[in-house]
């Protein structure tokens, strides 16, 4: 009893569908064929709604570092202090930076390369993105994406896990992004 009355519930909604879809001139087989023209002058423009800002083109400040060479003593763990880390820059008011790529080689025993981004005046670290360790045996091209906020300030760093003193090579590059009107 209860198969019947799911297989009619079934069949009738199956029926009012083909009849509705039969019915509608989009689907149904006698419905003439339209053209449809999209075309737009000067005059009928396409209306944009809201603010548009093209935040990946090319209009964007670019950033880019000569080849920053930092001397890495032995056994260290690098400081804000000149000797195994570089200041890259004071990110403006209004702007973000975007370091988009970090490449270059160590010399140096085993380490590891990082960004750091430091509120303005602080020795606290906002944020930070470690380069791969290859980088202390071969040359290295890392693809990152590291933000910067205005007002902070950036460094490379490098630390020396080994007891033999290295230098380092390294390039930085992005570009800075306004940020009025967000």
């Amino acid at each position: 009893m209860t198969k019947n009355i799911l297989a009619n519930r079934f069949g009738l909604a199956a029926l009012l569908t083909v009849s509705l879809l039969a019915s509608t001139p989009a689907f149904s087989a006698t419905a003439a064929a339209q053209s449809v023209v999209v075309t737009n002058t000067t005059a009928q423009s396409i209306p944009i709604v809201g603010l548009v800002k093209d935040l990946d083109g090319p209009g964007h400040v670019t950033f880019r570092t000569p080849v920053l060479t930092i001397n890495v003593p032995a056994a260290s763990i690098a400081a804000i202090d000149g000797t195994a880390s570089k200041f890259l820059t004071t990110v403006p008011a209004g702007m973000r930076l975007v370091i988009e790529n970090v490449s270059g080689r160590c010399a140096a025993s085993p380490g590891y390369v990082r960004l750091e981004a430091r509120p303005a005046g602080s020795n606290t670290i906002s944020a930070a993105e470690f380069m791969p360790g290859e980088m202390f045996s071969e040359m290295v091209s890392a693809p990152v994406k590291f933000y910067a906020d205005p007002g902070e300030y950036l460094y490379v760093t490098a630390d020396n896990s080994g007891y033999n003193a290295g230098i380092c090579w390294i390039t930085v590059t992005g570009y800075y992004i306004g940020l009025g009107g967000f």
